[in-house]
């Protein structure tokens, strides 16, 4: 028999094999792209761990930006948070981090980004090298990882974008400007005023705990008081967004009290959650943080340390379905805000408190939940703001949500517990 090809069988083998490799390289082309675009941008530093061999992690206290342009260049800088502190305690140059610069090469089939150093100046040694991360992204943040030989990982720095996601910019540039409403109404010092930039029920979230006002008449503020320890006006000095959905934004301020000569009498940081209903943006949570040095070092760390540890006990509890660990790291009252709306539990039988884990198991085929991101945005000896993001598996391990927000939690008789959640939109992976 023979099986050699005639001359049309070869024609169309041919132009089969060139559409199948033109359609791949077409397909692997999009592909970059895609992945190119999610890169494109600037980044500011969530977190930084590193994972020591013997087990654990360390949170290596980082700050930091990235860059990266539709150019393939890329930048990075990083510090430890309290380097100025060791260095004003210190007669010598102090030191520390990382900062360098060069061309960037995705790596797709690998999952990497590989960064060809062209300058270093913390670590001369890294020019003409690598830096090799893997990446992944969880919702609109990005992780990159180092790898040792093994392939154990052995550090994750976690970055959230500048930008709003894909079509929610319009939405963080109004609640940005909400927000400056909002202080401009303030310093008018006329409560009326002040009340109706606000979305009710509104919560204030302080040290004596959570106080809601559910119409604009139950919100008080003091201004007189005010006054009177010296304040005329309020300035704002940064406002930063964590978090963005189209009808929800987390933000930060930093702002300054000024005094009749116009001069800062008192720095501080502020929390909001700004939403919007019926077309307009207020602010409808805050929580006031401590101004700055007013703490003892050592004691914002372990509150730093313990609340964490309480999220990781609630993800523990969460995952054995067991109630009675999760009310341990509960308090009620409690609020949360999710994208259907507003609950307030004030006992334990609330189901933003007692989970009902067969409805959740029927109703999403759920298997197990896990943190994704934990990253204190503002930390008092008694109050830890985190931003998180935790995703869901399905019985056979598969992800098919991760769910960005902000969990609160504080610290009521000695116990660390959760007392507030905002919730936004979840994306999903099928």
């Amino acid at each position: 028999m023979d099986n050699s090809l005639n001359p049309k069988q070869i024609w169309a083998l041919t132009v089969i094999s060139f559409f199948v490799f033109t359609g791949a390289a077409t397909v692997a082309a999009e592909d970059l792209d895609l992945v190119k675009a999610r890169f494109i941008g600037d980044w500011e530093l969530v977190s930084y761990f590193n994972f020591p061999e013997p087990g654990g992690e360390r949170d290596m206290g980082y700050i930091g930006t990235l860059r990266y342009d539709e150019f393939d260049n890329m930048s990075g800088v990083g510090m430890p948070v309290d380097l100025p502190q060791r260095a004003a305690r210190s007669n010598e140059r102090i030191t520390a981090g990382f900062a360098y610069w060069g061309k960037v090469e995705y790596d797709l089939a690998k999952q990497r980004v590989i960064h060809h150093v062209e300058g270093s100046p913390m670590v001369p040694a890294w020019v003409g090298g690598e830096n090799i991360r893997y990446y992944e992204f969880v919702g609109d943040y990005l992780k990159l990882s180092l790898h040792s030989d093994s392939g154990r990982t052995t550090g994750t720095l976690t970055w959230r974008k500048h930008q709003a996601p894909p079509g929610l910019q319009q939405a963080a540039d109004e609640a940005v400007d909400a927000v400056h409403h909002f202080i401009a109404e303030w310093n008018t010092g006329n409560i009326e005023r002040v009340r109706q930039t606000l979305n009710y029920p509104h919560i204030t979230h302080g040290a004596n705990g959570l106080t809601i006002a559910n119409a604009a008449g139950e919100f008080v503020q003091d201004f007189d008081l005010l006054r009177r320890q010296g304040w005329t006006s309020s300035r704002i000095d940064r406002v930063d967004t964590y978090q963005v959905s189209a009808d929800k934004v987390h933000l930060g301020m930093w702002y300054s009290r000024l005094n009749s000569a116009g001069e800062v009498y008192q720095p501080g940081y502020v929390f909001y959650v700004f939403t919007r209903k019926d077309g307009r943006w207020g602010m409808q949570y805050r929580a006031p943080s401590g101004i700055p040095g007013q703490f003892d070092a050592a004691a914002l760390q372990s509150a730093r340390e313990q609340a964490s540890a309480a999220v990781h006990e609630f993800f523990v509890g969460f995952n054995a379905a067991d109630n009675s660990a999760l009310r341990q790291v509960h308090h009620v009252p409690q609020v949360m805000m999710n994208q259907n709306g507003y609950v307030l539990a004030t006992d334990s039988t609330s189901p933003i408190v007692t989970t009902n884990f067969a409805a959740l198991r029927q109703n999403e085929n759920w298997g197990s939940s896990s943190i994704a991101v934990l990253n204190p945005l503002s930390v008092t000896p008694n109050q830890v703001i985190f931003e998180i993001v935790f995703e869901r598996f399905d019985a056979a391990g598969e992800k098919y949500r991760s769910v960005p927000g902000i969990w609160v939690l504080s610290k009521r008789d000695e116990h660390w517990g959760l007392e507030y959640r905002s919730l936004l939109t979840p994306t999903y992976e099928r």
